[in-house]
């Protein structure tokens, strides 16, 4: 790792003090310089001044009334004076902030520096939301507006009696008031920030001039900086004074969606939104945002659609709930699977209780399954002589299959009830194995000839036929052939009881679902076709046809009626699209590759990705218990998320258990099973047939059973099921503890459901006695806030989860049995509302992600991007809303949940990183005593903001600038855009990447898929192993191998005439004179082997010779590292000062092509010039004055790069300096920039100095 020399000054004091520059350097270095301690002692007790200099440097910059002194008084300093002012602002201005203390001390002066500047204090005066609303108004508005806000500032004080605030809310003239606030905050702010930095830059500028550090004055910067201030200002008057209106409890009472006027601020607004939604928000948001500006528009059906695609866009920041947020199409949908396979008791029991009695464990004997399958089909025979158990299953299936087809009739779907029935599914491969049987058999049934049957199965084995397909009828799964009797057809057809009914089960359930959530037509008949022997049935195309229709009838026909009545405005043929297209999303009615071998490499891909990258994904997944465990209020809440985490635990035994097991059916936990009913923690098996059929999993049952044992060997999936049960609990505990204790404050004579009234006792004192006589309700509420904020902190936390309050409490008052509906259907939905806000589903049904990272045709290219952007969708949202809606009670929670979600992430980076990059985060770390105080600051203080901010990455609190951060990375490694943007995707994003920029081969790209290899890093720092290292060196010889094999026979076809100038040699290298270089010569085995390649005697010497020279040119071991890194890359690993690049311009250690001419051929050339020999260090000298910008060699570097070079050689990581030198110097015609990083990074090891 790269030190900051004591006694070094920076490239940005040259113009002070003609320093050579050397590394990067933050306020920690600078506290460590010698140079900067003696002039800032100096300095400052010159002009008696005995603050920190940091503070000093600091004062002007944020306070005007220090800018303007200081001004005057630099008119008095001495050239001394001037001289040392100048450098320690240059030297302070130049350094990074470093630490997350220094980043606190910053904080921490900037605050102080404004608060007690005078400038500032006054212009709070007249601003509103500072408290100087009614001097504004005075001053620069009407009597109407100021009327309004004298109202709005006697509620506040609770000088209004309760018919005057009912009247004045009723009125609007206190909405007015708060949109009269916003307007004078908003031309109060942009008046005072560009007064405040117009002048501040004049003092600054006449600063620098009397220091000489500028001139002479910029009035163009002075006009820049006051526009600027301005706009600023305008924006922080507006924002602030949104904000006091927004958390200004009697403006909450009158709580209404937000509707943008017609007019021209209004429609700006909108366009604005149409923008954001329409292109930024796409990116990065789910489905619903995409109908928002409907909804901004007063639109009241864009507003329920947008509540059926995802409920938290009822739960946006800036929204209080007043009812009950309406259960959304996926919560639904999930309570339907939940009842079809897991309910357990009554007429409408699910699958699994239903076969318990003879498969309890989900595992059915296949002589007893094929018995109840054949009586199903309508053999009554097939269970005669079998166990009571088994006729009571199949009877009991026969009555499940009836009433999912009642459901369906229900729904709207009409009669559809078949007799005798059980899904008929094909099996294809039957069907192809025994063809001539098969047909033979058709032709007989159904009294046809051989050659129109054979036509029929041509058709049922092509794949992309929907008309035979498993989902050919979503309810019905078709009778193509109406007379024929399945049985005797039993081994052409699937007859595996469990899957098929499963399957039928989910999607009958979904298409039943469809029809209700979204309140299809209930009198539309099912739609027919015509199949090969005249009968009417109901094919998939034909049913997705009918839903569309149906939906565009329902939906998208009255948003548009309404849409123009609001606004005037059509909706366009795209907008349209649009809906259509995230109700398929939504609904399932998805495509995949018509290809069974090209699906089946699609997702090879996707599980050689997960494999590879993800053994580590527990360890990552740790802060989601605390996303629960912070959202918990009372002490019951939080004991029993303690209990359910343990009680959860027992998925980690039981799913270890059954590593190569497969798992199915009710599960052993009771708590568990109530969890199923919402689809909650379900068995590995069924999660997996859902994300099949909802289009979000694998499609090859062969695959799906490798994922199912990789995740469970890395522990996902018993540490999922665990969070998800407990905070399933822990989510009812909530709203039960809510409702107990809105029922104390009902009991106390607390009129909870009128606001008014609450507000005005709150807001007079009047409240006082009922807080002393409940005192404390459960420890949650001593000692905080008033009335009004306490029932209204209750009814949200109970609205936000779904229930009624009213209901809630008729429950609760009731008894609050566990056996009765509301709590087995309400309060179960809403534990599943709350345990899906902690795991976060992804699936395209939940729209809780951009829909183009859900097509299953190309949601490869964004693998692993889906969790990150949920959980900014989702839960970094939630946190938000909630502290901004109750700082005091969720302020806390949601920094503890920072506090320690970043602590697991930092621990967690720090044991997965390198070496180098452990030393890095080092860096800050302090030697702190035992005391309690000094361990939690060396914890969360001082550490490096980089430290930090990958720890925030880790845990997803950046939200979008996760994307800005991952480009800014990418960029910093290649600044080519593309690479950078390619960076944005999933692994295979890279891949391209790697293969079109970097000249990765297929075999090298396969190897960096090996699996496991994501535990690369710790298993090579903590066992010394690296079994990864040979298996990619070993690849990219075979990719070597393949292209060179290649590139003979294109030669020996095509011969080419003209090479290219550049690239790398690899081998074959000639007798150059001095030395001779045999390739097939026996060498001894020396210590230092880079890709793969043991150096012999002759080029370890040649190795550290250069090294010694870059060392005594005073490069550090980074800069060594990436230089000879570049060298080894050059020379084919020769470290040869005369290698010749074979068939190519290349010479000497840089291989030198358009630079030979400045160093050795023009007659002014560096060696002409100086009469000098070609030697290796010569070469070295020569490239160490180019970057140097010293001619010759200056004509051979990037002009407007060469400051990025000399800081990235002077940086402390070995890839950034790595590619620099290459892309900045050598600038070779095929970078490969991977081979240069690999080689680069393990020469960094080898130097070892």
């Amino acid at each position: 790792m790269t030190s900051f020399n004591p006694n070094y000054i920076p490239l940005q004091a040259k113009r002070v003090q003609n320093l050579t520059p050397v590394a990067r350097y933050d306020l920690n270095d600078l506290e460590a310089n010698q140079e900067f301690q003696r002039v800032s002692e100096r300095f400052l007790g010159s002009i008696g001044e005995d603050d920190d200099i940091f503070e000093y440097l600091r004062d002007s910059d944020f306070n005007l009334t220090s800018a303007m002194s200081r001004y005057a008084d630099s008119n008095k300093f001495t050239e001394q004076q001037k001289k040392d002012y100048a450098y320690l602002r240059t030297m302070f201005d130049g350094a990074d902030v470093g630490s997350t203390g220094q980043w606190i001390e910053l904080i921490k002066d900037g605050t102080v520096d404004m608060v007690t500047d005078p400038t500032l204090i006054l212009a709070a005066l007249f601003t509103p939301f500072t408290g100087g609303g009614t001097l504004a108004a005075r001053a620069t508005l009407g009597k109407g507006v100021a009327q309004g806000l004298k109202i709005l500032g006697q509620a506040n004080k609770g000088n209004l009696t309760k018919a005057q605030l009912a009247k004045s809310i009723a009125d609007g003239t206190l909405d007015q008031a708060a949109k009269s606030a916003v307007k004078v905050s908003t031309a109060a702010g942009a008046i005072e920030a560009g007064g405040w930095m117009g002048l501040h830059n004049y003092a600054n500028q006449n600063i620098e001039i009397n220091t000489g550090l500028r001139r002479a004055f910029s009035a163009k910067e002075l006009v820049g900086t006051t526009a600027a201030g301005a706009v600023l200002g305008g924006v922080i008057g507006y924002g602030g004074q949104k904000w006091s209106n927004y958390s200004n409890p009697v403006l909450q009472i009158n709580n209404k969606p937000k509707v943008f006027k017609n007019d021209t601020f209004g429609n700006l607004r909108l366009r604005w939104n149409k923008l954001w939604d329409g292109r930024i928000t796409n990116l990065f948001t789910g489905n619903a945002a995409r109908f928002k500006r409907w909804e901004d528009q007063g639109v009241e059906l864009a507003r329920t659609w947008r509540g059926l695609l995802d409920h938290d866009s009822q739960l946006g920041i800036g929204k209080r709930s007043n009812k009950a947020i309406e259960w959304s199409f996926p919560e639904q949908l999930n309570a339907r699977r939940g009842n079809y396979m897991f309910l357990e008791e009554g007429p409408q029991r699910g699958f699994w209780a239903r076969i318990a009695p003879i498969a309890p464990d989900g595992v059915l004997d296949e002589v007893e399954g094929r018995a109840i399958v054949r009586f199903l089909r309508g053999d009554k025979s097939a269970i005669k002589g079998k166990s009571k158990e088994v006729k009571q299953v199949a009877n009991d299936l026969r009555e499940w299959y009836d009433m999912i087809a009642k459901d369906a009739m229900d729904a709207g779907y009409g009669d559809i009830r078949i007799e005798n029935y059980f899904p008929r599914e094909w099996n294809r491969q039957a069907i192809k194995d025994n063809q001539p049987e098969f047909i033979e058999k058709l032709a007989k049934d159904l009294n046809i000839s051989k050659r129109e049957a054979g036509d029929i199965v041509e058709g049922m084995l092509d794949i992309n036929n929907d008309l035979y397909a498993s989902h050919a009828n979503l309810l019905t799964h078709g009778r193509k052939f109406k007379g024929l009797d399945d049985n005797n057809y039993e081994e052409f057809l699937n007859n595996d009881l469990i899957p098929v009914s499963a399957t039928y089960g989910l999607n009958a359930a979904n298409s039943i679902q469809t029809k209700i959530s979204f309140g299809m037509p209930k009198k539309s008949k099912v739609g027919k076709a015509i199949d090969l022997e005249g009968n009417e049935i109901l094919t998939f195309q034909q049913l997705r046809r009918s839903k569309l229709d149906e939906f565009e009838e329902r939906w998208i026909n009255p948003v548009a009626e309404e849409l123009f009545e609001k606004t005037g405005r059509r909706m366009t043929a795209k907008e349209k699209q649009e809906m259509r297209e995230t109700f398929e999303s939504v609904t399932g009615a998805v495509r995949y590759y018509g290809n069974q071998h090209i699906q089946g490499v699609y997702d090879g891909i996707k599980l050689a990705n997960a494999m590879a990258y993800l053994p580590l994904a527990t360890v990552s997944s740790f802060s989601e218990g605390l996303i629960a465990a912070s959202r918990t209020s009372g002490s019951k809440s939080v004991k029993n998320f303690q209990y359910q985490m343990e009680n959860g635990l027992q998925f980690l035994t039981t799913d270890l258990k059954s590593l190569l097991k497969e798992r199915r059916g009710l599960s052993e936990i009771v708590a568990n099973r109530e969890a199923n009913r919402v689809y909650l923690a379900v068995d590995d098996v069924q999660a997996d047939l859902t994300n099949r059929l909802a289009g979000d999993g694998l499609q090859s049952p062969g695959l799906q059973r490798v994922a199912r044992t990789f995740y469970k060997a890395n522990l996902l999936l018993p540490w999922t099921k665990t969070i998800e049960l407990a905070a399933f609990n822990t989510g009812r505990d909530i709203v039960e503890e809510s409702l107990v204790q809105l029922s104390k404050l009902q009991d106390a004579g607390v009129k909870i459901f009128d606001d008014v009234d609450t507000f005005v006792k709150s807001a007079s004192g009047k409240d006082k006695a009922i807080i002393k006589e409940l005192d404390s309700i459960d420890g949650v509420w001593a000692g905080k806030g008033n009335l009004y904020k306490r029932v209204t902190y209750l009814k949200e936390q109970v609205f936000d989860m779904g229930i009624d309050v009213g209901e809630g409490l008729n429950w609760l008052n009731s008894g609050a049995s566990r056996q009765s509906d509301f709590w087995l259907k309400n309060m179960s939905m809403a534990g599943g509302r709350f345990a899906r806000s902690v795991i976060l589903p992804t699936s395209r049904e939940f729209s809780k992600v951009p829909r183009f990272m859900t097509n299953p045709k190309w949601d490869i290219f964004t693998q692993f991007l889906r969790y990150p952007t949920a959980f900014s969708n989702t839960v970094l949202k939630n946190f938000v809303r909630d502290t901004l809606n109750n700082p005091a009670m969720s302020g806390p929670r949601f920094a503890a949940f920072i506090a320690g979600a970043t602590a697991i992430a930092r621990g967690t980076n720090y044991w997965r990183s390198s070496e180098d990059q452990q030393g890095r985060y080092d860096r800050f770390a302090r030697k702190t005593t035992d005391k309690m105080s000094d361990k939690i600051f060396d914890a969360f203080v001082a550490r490096s903001a980089e430290e930090n901010l990958r720890a925030f990455q880790r845990v997803g609190l950046l939200g979008p600038l996760e994307y800005v951060v991952r480009f800014g990375d990418a960029y910093r490694v290649n600044p080519n855009p593309l690479v950078a943007l390619s960076s944005l995707g999933g692994p295979v994003m890279g891949d391209i990447t790697g293969t079109t920029i970097y000249n990765r081969g297929i075999f090298e790209i396969i190897a960096r898929k090996t699996p496991l290899i994501g535990i690369r890093n710790p298993l090579k720092k903590y066992t010394g192993l690296d079994p990864y290292a040979p298996i990619i060196e070993g690849a990219r010889e075979l990719d070597t191998t393949t292209r060179d094999a290649l590139q003979e026979g294109f030669d020996s076809v095509l011969p080419r005439r003209n090479y290219k100038k550049g690239g790398i040699v690899r081998d074959g290298f000639q007798n150059l004179g001095r030395m001779r270089y045999n390739q097939g010569t026996e060498v001894e085995v020396n210590k230092y082997v880079v890709e793969g390649k043991t150096f012999d005697k002759e080029t370890q010497i040649r190795f550290n010779n250069i090294d010694n020279d870059l060392k005594k040119l005073g490069y550090s071991r980074v800069a060594r590292a990436a230089i000879l890194g570049n060298i080894h890359v050059e020379t084919g690993g020769t470290f040869d000062h005369q290698q010749r690049q074979n068939n190519g311009n290349g010479y000497g250690l840089y291989q030198f092509d358009f630079q030979k001419k400045f160093y050795m051929e023009n007659s002014d050339s560096y060696l002409k010039a100086n009469k000098f020999e070609d030697t290796p260090f010569n070469q070295t000298m020569f490239m160490h004055e180019s970057i140097n910008q010293l001619a010759p060699g200056k004509h051979t570097v990037n002009k407007d790069m060469i400051g990025q070079l000399q800081r990235d050689l002077q940086g402390d990581d070995v890839s950034t300096a790595a590619v620099s030198f290459s892309k900045n110097y050598l600038q070779p015609g095929k970078p490969h920039i991977e081979r240069r990083i690999d080689a680069s990074k393990t020469i960094y090891e080898i130097l070892g100095d």
